[in-house]
């Protein structure tokens, strides 16, 4: 009998050691993520000239980039860079780029991404928000494109820059900068904006929005699954910072809940969380309007991650960047934009527009009823605030230490 018992104790100490063993395998592999970049053909033919060797790559099948690779397409091809952000660029066909810089954090708290257009044209949907030492940057003939949460297209034989999405800050070799606004585009050779109606190329266009659209799902669709992950080998991740954290903030108002977490924390685990605060609001950044649940769990993390950081710019920021949200507002989202107007009015402070634009927008926007809300229309005024905005930036583009002080400034 007593031999019976100490086999059944061994036993169990022998699982409980192995469910540990192999919890400790998974959360080691999860801080040695892999934190590259990759090139994918989506159809056509390519090749990646990396090291003096030249490779032809087949279709559907990932390669790895590093800095000063160049990925060149033939005709009837279409490939996408991949970068490690979530951020991609597609080439259209018989297009070459030169990789620059291509690094990216673990916690994406620094993004430097360059690359340089030698020939034909690129489309780009930049996806995260970039800290004071983080950057997207594309070149093209001595002209610098730097961009965040843009979607923007670049023809090197058309000498053009065209923003579909957002803001794009450009500046020349002479120093000079100009924002490319949504719907203009930057004539290269003469550094001045014109309009694009007549140089769209529709097929381009739709098949790079068509794209994006499949890709944002395809992002929610992972980040959904990594929330709901199930794995039973899982059992000490249920129980650490991140996962408490996570659970307060997918409650629909958790700023009360919040607060008292936060405050009976010691410092160093309140930097911890502050840090994944920042990791998962990167994380989350591409959620529009389509998903109710993701999108009441980024405006959480954001106020909280507002309420509790001393960086003033990062504030600002974060506000700034849900005015791309109502931007992109749905008409059956009721709900969530009274939550997006109502948190935007709390921190109108941190608003970085004129006093008098600032009362402006937050009479004909923040301070209306849903009822009231022509969508088109608001989208509209909510649009113009670029232009504003241009008015007041004054960018050195490729002083990287700019980027956050002068966003939407």
């Amino acid at each position: 009998m007593k031999l019976l018992k100490n086999k059944i104790f061994i036993f169990i100490v022998l699982l409980i050691f192995s469910l540990f063993s192999i919890q400790f395998y998974f959360i080691s592999s999860s801080y040695s993520r892999d934190t590259s970049s990759y090139v994918l053909l989506l159809e056509g033919k390519w090749e990646l000239i990396s090291s003096w060797d030249t490779n032809i790559l087949k279709l559907e099948k990932k390669q790895k980039i590093s800095s000063w690779d160049v990925v060149n397409t033939f005709g009837n091809s279409l490939a996408v860079i991949e970068w490690w952000d979530k951020s991609i660029t597609r080439l259209w066909e018989n297009t070459k780029v030169l990789i620059k810089e291509n690094f990216t954090s673990d916690d994406l708290s620094k993004i430097n991404i360059s690359f340089e257009l030698l020939k034909w044209k690129t489309w780009s949907n930049v996806i995260s928000i970039f800290s004071w030492e983080s950057y997207f940057k594309q070149e093209i003939k001595w002209v610098s494109a730097a961009v965040r949460w843009t979607v923007f297209e670049a023809s090197y034989e058309n000498d053009y820059i065209i923003s579909h999405k957002h803001t794009v800050k450009v500046s020349n070799k002479d120093w000079k900068s100009i924002d490319v606004i949504e719907w203009k585009e930057l004539n290269i050779k003469t550094f001045s904006l014109e309009d694009i109606l007549n140089k769209i190329n529709s097929s381009f266009q739709e098949l790079n929005e068509k794209l994006d659209k499949e890709y944002i799902k395809q992002l929610r669709e992972k980040f959904i699954s990594s929330l709901n992950d199930t794995n039973p080998l899982n059992l000490v991740k249920n129980f650490t910072l991140k996962s408490e954290t996570l659970n307060i903030l997918k409650e629909t108002n958790p700023k009360n809940e919040f607060e008292k977490f936060f405050k009976n924390l010691s410092d160093e685990k309140k930097q911890k969380v502050i840090s994944y605060l920042n990791t998962l609001n990167q994380n989350i950044n591409f959620e529009n309007w389509e998903n109710t649940d993701l999108y009441n769990l980024k405006l959480n993390t954001r106020e909280n991650l507002i309420n509790n950081t001393t960086d003033e710019e990062q504030k600002e920021t974060l506000l700034n960047y849900l005015l791309f949200d109502l931007k992109n507002l749905k008409d059956n989202n009721k709900s969530l934009y009274e939550k997006t107007t109502n948190f935007i009015y709390r921190y109108k402070d941190l608003l970085s527009l004129p006093a008098e634009n600032k009362e402006k927008f937050l009479k004909d926007i923040l301070l209306l009823n849903w009822e009231d809300i022509n969508l088109e229309n608001m989208q509209q005024v909510v649009r113009s605030l670029d232009s504003l905005w241009q008015e007041k930036v004054n960018w050195l583009l490729d002083n990287a230490l700019n980027f956050i002080k002068n966003f939407f400034k």
